[in-house]
């Protein structure tokens, strides 16, 4: 949950409230994102 917390910090009220399954979507499109930003500045 710690990882969640520190990915969103201001939604950590509002991931209590997901399921497993949301969590690991929203995780998901997490890391793609950074994983697109990277590519974009190199």
């Amino acid at each position: 949950m710690a990882q969640h917390a520190y990915a969103f910090p201001n939604t950590s009220s509002t991931l209590s409230l997901l399921t497993d399954e949301e969590l690991e979507q929203i995780e998901r499109v997490w890391i793609e994102l950074i994983m697109w930003k990277k590519s974009q500045t190199h």
